[in-house]
């Protein structure tokens, strides 16, 4: 009665331990898949904000262009009492709108450079997006294509393919290459060569 007991609690207790590493495996999938939801969230927002960028620097350019093409427009005489102005009156208008014309160039010049330095400081973190994101991919590929168990079981139905019957050309070759990507990622190796 007593060997019986013994046997029971083992089988529970193992029971017990798989459930707990189902649950770690569980957790360390969901924190994988939260990390990597809210890394490719926050690209896509630096992404958008490049873009969105990249088209008001677009508009500054064309609003450069129509600024630059604008020429003084006054005449050589007044429109009301037709009497001519005096040459330093209309040199005085000149450089007035020749210096108007150069701030408001200088502010579209300034924008613009401060719009392109944003996109120089996104696409930094861009690329540290991408450093953090690439260890947790290759973790998360690592956790499925090591995964002993689950190429078990695929192994096994591989093995079966030729006398299963149920399975058309589409499943086959889906098969073939899932048990091949197990086996390129290192499913098949022992010991330290699996390590690496």
């Amino acid at each position: 009665w007593s060997r019986a007991n013994k046997v029971h609690r083992a089988s529970q207790d193992n029971a017990i331990v798989k459930s707990h590493e189902k649950l770690m495996l569980k957790d360390r999938m969901t924190y994988l898949d939260q990390s990597i939801k809210r890394i490719a969230s926050a690209v896509a927002r630096k992404e958008e904000d490049v873009k969105f960028n990249e088209n008001v620097i677009q508009k500054l350019r064309d609003d450069y262009a129509s600024e630059d093409k604008k020429k003084p427009v006054f005449g050589k005489e007044c429109p009301t009492c037709k009497r001519p102005y005096e040459e330093t009156a209309i040199r005085a208008a000149e450089t007035k709108f020749l210096e108007e014309k150069k701030e408001r160039l200088g502010s579209i010049c300034q924008k613009a450079s401060d719009l392109a330095a944003q996109n120089d400081k996104i696409k930094e973190e861009l690329s540290a997006l991408s450093r953090e994101l690439s260890p947790l991919m290759s973790k998360h590929n690592d956790d499925i294509n090591l995964n002993a168990k689950l190429f078990e079981r695929i192994k096994a139905v591989y093995d079966q393919k030729d006398s299963l019957t149920d399975l058309d050309g589409e499943d086959l070759r889906l098969l073939e290459e899932m048990y091949l990507d197990f086996v390129n990622s290192g499913a098949m190796l022992e010991g330290k060569q699996r390590e690496r």
